[in-house]
């Protein structure tokens, strides 16, 4: 479906975030391991993260799921197009989760893994604008003021989720919303943190 369109940009000019190339990866770690993607992913995550409450499409619906909120009311789906699902349309978890998440990539960027190194180390520079400088293989490359900050962001219908890892500090957080100001309040908590970075 996608081999007969144009590319954006020449290869190792530029760089831009690509759902599709997440859904290639999937699919070539299932041909690799002969099973469906996120079997691989669910047990790396039990590998470095320990048990978790993370759910893939398809699930029985929890029974306290949070659902988005926009100008049009309440939207109940559970996921987004299948289609998509490895690069994140199919799978929900807790704010716990994403903590606990954090703190192994923290333990990680600590011992100057070579998996850190990988998610931090862009291929190349991007022109400075409000979210990052670059990405890594998973992890945009912020500057704050001096400091590298790392992080990655969720979008859906009525919600969002922002994580933001401190090396430097051993700190890192998680932010999930759904509904209202949620870029607005990532801002807000990003100032407050920033000030807890340079001390």
């Amino acid at each position: 479906e996608f081999a007969g369109e144009e590319l954006l940009h020449q290869t190792g000019s530029d760089q831009s975030y690509c759902n599709f190339g997440y859904v290639l990866l999937g699919l070539l770690i299932e041909q690799w391991s002969k099973e469906p993607w996120h079997h691989r992913v669910n047990q790396c995550l039990k590998l470095f993260a320990g048990e978790h409450s993370i759910l893939f499409w398809p699930f029985p619906k929890p029974e306290k799921l949070a659902v988005g909120h926009g100008p049009e009311g309440v939207w109940n789906r559970t996921h987004l197009a299948l289609s998509n699902a490895a690069a994140g349309t199919s799978a929900v978890g807790t704010a716990s989760d994403l903590a606990r998440f954090g703190k192994v990539l923290i333990q990680l960027a600590q011992a100057d893994d070579p998996i850190w190194q990988a998610m931090t180390t862009p291929p190349l520079k991007m022109p400075r604008n409000e979210r990052c400088i670059g990405f890594g293989e998973g992890l945009m490359v912020m500057d704050w003021g001096g400091h590298q900050v790392f992080g990655h962001d969720g979008l859906t219908i009525g919600q969002q989720a922002f994580m933001r890892l401190f090396p430097q500090t051993g700190i890192s957080y998680g932010l999930l919303a759904n509904g209202g100001d949620m870029t607005g309040l990532q801002v807000a908590v990003a100032k407050a943190f920033s000030s807890i970075t340079k001390a």
